[in-house]
């Protein structure tokens, strides 16, 4: 009677052991995370203007999804560069995302934009901190709503910021710089408001 106590005891641990193992590998398989510190490439198969990416899918855990970038894609400073990405299924359901890479072409970070905000890049804080800052944009008084800022360390990983930060100083969010905004910056305002 023991022994069979103690096998049904070994079968129950072995089980649940074996659950544990496959629910830790299946979370870790397309896990954004993964894709971190290594080097990374966008495969692109083009289709009517947009493009499908199997390392995109992988790195978004995305599925039957294309891809474009903006017009306003492609910002690059001294030591890293940012790729704003746009995922659209068939159903016209988008997704927006920013990659921040190295010079290496090391994929350091990812962060998915609400959809219908913007982002400013080089956002000066308070002791000397730099990173990005999201939110709307209201055109009719050129100001720029912050919802959220995060901070950018040395190795190009976002940190998110409390919303009580200073901003020393907020460039244009990106997707302004553009002909058609040309001296809007005399107007810019911004201002940072609580969750």
């Amino acid at each position: 009677m023991r022994l069979q106590r103690l096998n049904i005891q070994n079968k129950l641990i072995r089980r649940l052991i074996t659950s544990l193992l496959l629910l830790i590998l299946i979370s870790c398989k397309n896990n954004p995370t993964n894709f971190v510190g290594k080097f990374f490439f966008i495969d692109k198969s083009e289709i009517e203007g947009l493009y499908k990416s199997k390392n995109l899918d992988a790195l978004f855990t995305l599925k039957d999804y294309s891809y474009f970038e903006p017009d306003y894609v492609g910002t690059s400073f001294e030591t890293y560069y940012v790729i704003d990405i746009v995922a659209q299924n068939e159903l016209n359901h988008k997704i927006h995302y920013l990659l921040f890479f190295d010079n290496n072409h090391v994929l350091c970070d990812t962060i998915k934009i609400p959809w219908g905000e913007i982002y400013s890049l080089n956002v000066e804080f308070e002791n000397r901190i730099k990173g990005i800052a999201i939110g709307i944009f209201h055109k009719n008084d050129t100001h720029f709503e912050i919802k959220e800022v995060y901070e950018m360390n040395n190795n190009f990983r976002l940190k998110k910021l409390s919303n009580n930060v200073n901003i020393i100083k907020c460039p244009l969010p990106t997707e302004l710089l553009s002909e058609e905004n040309v001296g809007i910056e005399e107007y810019f305002k911004y201002s940072i408001v609580e969750p």
